[in-house]
């Protein structure tokens, strides 16, 4: 999920996600927000396996949506370049308030919170496919690192921090 600001990131994992997506029949993706999709998921073998939501203000009518799209993974690429390196672990933390267990880019405001295997995924910017397809054949491991994930988030960022 992201902004139009996002498509570097995006297109970092695009190869690794349509790879998935060609070896796993039971397996969609899904984007939310401005950001614009890769030609290359309207490869006819799996067009019908991709969906974009579009944008959604104000921001709890956002939260909402997203709690609502039922999604088993939410990924957050980020390259490493100046722009991303200002941002912050929001979407670790609105994945975690909506039930979504997170992989994510190993970037200094992620490597901080998220340790792999415990509260989420950190993954270097070539392991992707890797990484996805361990997460679908092992899926039992999600529901304890949510389950971490979402502590860490009460811990941490709760309205009284």
């Amino acid at each position: 999920m992201g902004s139009k600001s996002h498509i570097e990131d995006l297109n970092m994992i695009t190869n690794d996600i349509i790879r998935i997506l060609l070896k796993y029949e039971n397996v969609y993706f899904e984007v939310a927000g401005s950001i614009k999709l890769s030609k290359l998921f309207n490869n006819k073998n799996i067009k019908n396996k991709v969906k974009h939501h579009g944008s959604f203000s104000p921001y709890m009518k956002w939260l909402n949506k997203l709690n609502s799209f039922g999604w088993d993974l939410g990924l957050a690429p980020c390259k490493i370049n100046t722009f991303n390196k200002c941002k912050s672990p929001i979407k670790f933390i609105e994945y975690t308030l909506c039930n979504i267990p997170v992989v994510a880019s190993n970037i200094n405001f992620y490597e901080n919170i998220i340790i792999t295997n415990y509260n989420g995924f950190l993954i270097e910017d070539y392991n992707w496919f890797l990484l996805i397809e361990n997460i679908i054949n092992n899926k039992l491991i999600l529901k304890d690192i949510l389950m971490k994930s979402k502590q860490y988030c009460l811990n941490n960022f709760s309205l009284k921090k």
